[in-house]
């Protein structure tokens, strides 16, 4: 069996008998990467799961973003690995010329499609993320391993350009992404964006606002999913807090900035004191 750890990772939880069992099962074992990366100059975790832990035999494929070919099963490890590759590095300019060149040997790859969205989108060129990422949601299957995080990147991009077609995505994946805390959250993000630009002919989605921020906090004591840390809590409870105070609701934005901040989110404490 092969363990793969990238230059910029090291375990912080875990133990040998996880392998172990993996081992004994013949299977493809995933472990949860933990990422840092700044955004307006705070620091955010963002975890998924990544198959790491694989037979000798098995092959990745790909010129970037390898991918694992082989039809083993595969299991989520208790295992957790912490990654530093984000914090303070840009990375588009080497990833993106190698995405296009294969792209071009590999029109239709769902894959190629999502990752070079993604790119576009951290370079904040996001005409140029909507259509590659768009293009991967055409070609791509719900049971792809990356599937949740392209609708999760097309959410953003769409709140960047206030894009109606964002809207289909949504409704299109209620179901399928139900118990992801943050398909919750940046719907929500998107209906406040979208709402504040278009509010004559979105008034109707006002509503939709601070029900997906209540549905983060709902689901989030129940089984659910979490990649960006704080979707399930502080972020949530801080843009409801932002929703209630731009409709002047203040002793309701007060309280959920006060428990964001309860649980050290630095801007609830700072509109906190602004009010």
């Amino acid at each position: 069996y092969i363990l793969v750890l990238d230059a910029d990772e090291y375990v912080t939880f875990g133990k040998r008998s996880e392998l172990e069992k993996i081992m004994k099962q013949h299977q493809i074992g995933r472990m949860k990467i933990v990422s840092k990366f700044k955004k307006d100059g705070q620091v955010y975790e963002a975890s998924s799961y990544i198959s790491r832990f694989f037979p000798k035999e098995v092959r990745f494929t790909g010129a970037i973003h390898e991918q694992l070919e082989s039809n083993l099963p595969r299991v989520d490890m208790k295992l957790t690995v912490a990654h530093s590759g984000y914090l303070d590095k840009e990375k588009g300019s080497r990833n993106i010329p190698i995405l296009h060149q294969e792209l071009e040997k590999y029109p239709n790859d769902a894959y190629y499609h999502y990752q070079l969205g993604k790119e576009y989108r951290l370079k904040r060129e996001f005409q140029q993320s909507w259509m590659y990422l768009m293009k991967a949601y055409k070609l791509a299957d719900d049971r792809y391993a990356y599937y949740n995080q392209l609708i999760l990147e097309l959410l953003q991009t769409g709140k960047e350009l206030a894009d109606k077609g964002t809207i289909s995505v949504i409704v299109e994946n209620e179901i399928k992404l139900k118990h992801v805390t943050d398909f919750h959250f940046y719907k929500g993000l998107f209906y406040l964006d979208y709402c504040l630009k278009h509010l004559e002919e979105a008034i109707n989605l006002l509503p939709n606002i601070e029900a997906s921020f209540l549905e983060c906090i709902a689901i989030s004591k129940k089984k659910h999913i979490e990649y960006l840390s704080g979707t399930a809590s502080f972020l949530a409870l801080y843009n409801l807090g932002v929703y209630y105070e731009a409709i002047s609701a203040v002793p309701n934005a007060k309280r959920y900035y006060m428990e964001s901040a309860k649980l050290g989110y630095e801007p609830a404490k700072t509109r906190l004191s602004a009010m």
